[in-house]
């Protein structure tokens, strides 16, 4: 059977996928090479200023980026067991909405859990990188998975059981890192000249304000 689909991605645009040729790449099932849990369950009368638990929610991550400095807190005593605190290298998906997000716990944390509206994937397998997991899960296949596998309509829900099932590609170790290296080298270079024009054309929209007479009728303040 052909399962092919079509999905939007933000910033990159939509594409059709194709599971059914995917299943000709070599896999290996994220169950196999990794320990998937759910986040603690909470409601926003748990958080309080005072808590010593932080505690990670969808609206904290940004671009696959994690805020710590802006995360809720929690007393200790509502966290009921140890399996909720992240560690370095952790993957944490959201599994809720219309669009799924991930991030990588990319230091040693201290007291910070994730809650019920994630699954975090923690490798038990020293063979692949959570960043090679990433990047799959933010490709055209790696999201058209997540949208087949979702339920609900108006509240997309991602079962535990789907991303443990869910088949990654398997390429050696060195490999992922050579080709994450890679990425995430040209993604530095490529922000440093997107913000580079940004504010040329700041400057050039100034000037030519300027230009048109209308110099001292405004001033810019800082954001």
């Amino acid at each position: 059977m052909c399962i092919r689909d079509r999905i939007y991605i933000e910033d990159l645009g939509k594409f059709s996928f194709n599971l059914d040729v995917f299943s000709n790449v070599e896999t290996v099932k994220i169950k196999d090479i990794a320990k998937i849990s759910r986040g603690l369950t909470t409601t926003v009368k748990d958080e309080h200023e005072a808590g010593d638990i932080k505690i990670i929610k969808i609206s904290d991550i940004h671009d696959g980026k994690l805020n710590y400095d802006k995360l809720s807190s929690i007393y200790r005593e509502k966290v009921t067991s140890e399996k909720y605190f992240v560690q370095k290298n952790d993957l944490i998906i959201s599994n809720r909405g219309n669009t799924f997000k991930t991030t990588v716990i990319e230091k040693e944390v201290k007291d910070v859990i994730f809650s019920q509206n994630f699954v975090n994937i923690r490798l038990t397998n020293d063979g692949f990188s959570p960043r090679w997991i990433e990047l799959f899960l933010d490709s055209p296949v790696g999201k058209g998975y997540l949208d087949v596998n979702a339920e609900g309509s108006a509240v997309r829900i991602l079962s535990t059981n789907a991303i443990s099932e869910m088949e990654i590609p398997k390429l050696p170790l060195e490999k992922q890192l050579q080709i994450i290296q890679h990425y995430q080298m040209k993604k530095e270079e490529i922000q440093s000249q997107i913000t580079k024009l940004e504010k040329e054309l700041v400057t050039l929209k100034l000037d030519t304000y300027e230009s048109m007479g209308l110099k001292n009728t405004f001033e810019k303040l800082d954001s």
